[in-house]
């Protein structure tokens, strides 16, 4: 079977049996059941457990074969001895797609090793594909498929949205899934691949590069097992959507780590990084930067070029941002006379609008920032737009959060991304949130925001480049 066709019987199964299920709630095959039940997949669940009648209203069944109906899907959590009969016995069901979410194999050394390859070559010989093991599962946004072991009241999940995430390391995967929730940047789909013994990112790639419910893909990497597959896969997707990359093991300690994580050895990080990006990736340095860039991408438009304009109420950020700006390849606009002309006329006379940065001072209020977003807006002059807000200061209102509802949808018209910044507390996180609602990222550091910046201008001489043909 090819991947593209197993993928869609991981990703939008009709049956799914979770292999293990247990009646422990602080056992894994309890949640893995619980959350395919209370998340709200439609499909049919089975649970096989030979000594349970029952778990969470799901019937069970003492072993696979007494299953009555075939199966697209099996989620095993079993020793890692026993994997390689259960995988059997789920093939000879139906199933054409088997996530592992124990551990104990390739991690564990040859004889864990020797595991997988029976494992895959068991799934292989039935047209079915392995997800895993020692991974955490799958998120489906759109049929509501969960197969993650955290529980809910521990572990946020997202609404539908454009962001799809793959990831070997099942820790980094919750990180980014509770922070998209937090923010409201929903998520499309989402994979753990673990050890990775069976499908790769490269053919996941291949499946969410014409997913239409995804437009944005990160990825966690530790290491590249086919490297040219992957770096054509990311070549032809990154045409479309960004894919956006954290890639480790630039050290040999981060190569020891990966190694120890997945079983799997790091190859040279700066030969890989540069191929990578060469290939269309857009590189990220920290899982930080992995959600910001994810984030930017996936809510505003591309810009034309790296001209950026500052508007503030606070002057401090916006000097450390200018400090930086061309270590990230950005420059400062220079406004032309006819901006400027309209800052001055349009704006108050306590504000500092006679060049970029446009200083809107203390004294600042949402109309003022209104005024001035329009007006760059409409400059040809400016390629980003970056606003700096002090949420702290008591002029600037409310009234902020209905200002920035309206500039996103005018930046998307102009074509001209919006990317804030805002640092504080409590009411700054909560206003933050609020502007977060109309799809503005907002960074809490200078640094987030213009690294987030560069990501959209990067992405954008990217896909021109790709679309050229030009290599």
């Amino acid at each position: 079977m090819k991947a593209k066709e197993a993928l869609k019987a991981l990703f939008y199964p009709d049956s799914v049996a979770v292999v293990g299920a247990s009646r422990n709630p602080r056992k894994i095959g309890y949640q893995v059941l619980r959350s395919l039940v209370e998340y709200g997949y439609q499909g049919r669940v089975y649970a096989v457990n030979p000594a349970a009648e029952s778990i969470l209203g799901v019937r069970c069944y003492r072993s696979i074969s007494e299953i009555p109906d075939s199966i697209d899907l099996a989620v095993l959590i079993v020793k890692a001895e026993d994997a390689p009969k259960a995988v059997r016995g789920c093939v000879d069901k139906g199933a054409k797609g088997i996530i592992i979410v124990s551990g104990g194999f390739k991690e564990r050394g040859e004889e864990g090793e020797k595991l997988e390859r029976e494992i895959v070559q068991v799934a292989r010989s039935y047209n079915a594909r392995v997800i895993g093991p020692n991974c955490i599962g799958i998120y489906n946004s759109s049929n509501r498929l969960d197969t993650l072991f955290q529980a809910a009241e521990r572990c946020l999940r997202p609404d539908k949205g454009p962001l799809a995430f793959i990831s070997q390391s099942g820790t980094f995967s919750l990180a980014m899934l509770e922070w998209a929730a937090e923010c409201g940047l929903g998520v499309s789909k989402f994979v753990s691949l673990g050890n990775r013994c069976d499908l790769t990112e490269a053919e996941l790639l291949e499946y969410l590069a014409e997913d239409p419910d995804t437009q944005v893909i990160a990825m966690y990497i530790e290491s590249i097992p086919d490297g040219r597959k992957l770096l054509s896969a990311i070549r032809r997707t990154a045409e479309k959507k960004p894919v956006v990359v954290l890639l480790v093991g630039r050290t040999e300690e981060g190569a020891i780590g990966a190694k120890f994580h997945t079983g799997r050895l790091a190859g040279d990080y700066r030969r890989a990084a540069g191929a990578l990006r060469q290939a269309g990736a857009i590189i990220a340095d920290t899982i930080y930067q992995l959600f910001d860039y994810a984030k930017a991408l996936a809510w505003q438009p591309l810009p034309q070029g790296n001209r950026v304009a500052f508007v503030t109420n606070g002057a401090g950020p916006v000097v450390t941002a200018l400090d930086r700006l061309s270590e990230w390849g950005l420059r400062l606009a220079d406004l032309d006379a006819a901006t400027i002309q309209r800052l001055r006329d349009e704006l108050p006379a306590y504000t500092q609008a006679e060049q970029n940065p446009v200083d809107l001072t203390g004294s600042a209020t949402s109309s003022d920032f209104k005024t001035a977003l329009s007006i760059l807006l409409e400059s040809k002059a400016v390629d980003i737009i970056m606003p700096f807000f002090v949420f702290q200061d008591t002029p600037l209102d409310e009234g902020i959060a209905s200002v920035m509802a309206e500039v996103s949808s005018r930046s998307k018209e102009a074509g001209k991304p919006v990317v804030c910044c805002a640092m504080g507390g409590p009411y700054t996180r909560s206003m933050v949130s609020k502007v977060e609602e109309s799809r503005i990222p907002v960074y809490e550091s200078p640094e987030r925001a213009l690294s987030a910046a560069w990501s959209l201008y990067m992405y954008s001489a990217v896909r021109k480049r790709l679309r050229s043909g030009a290599t």
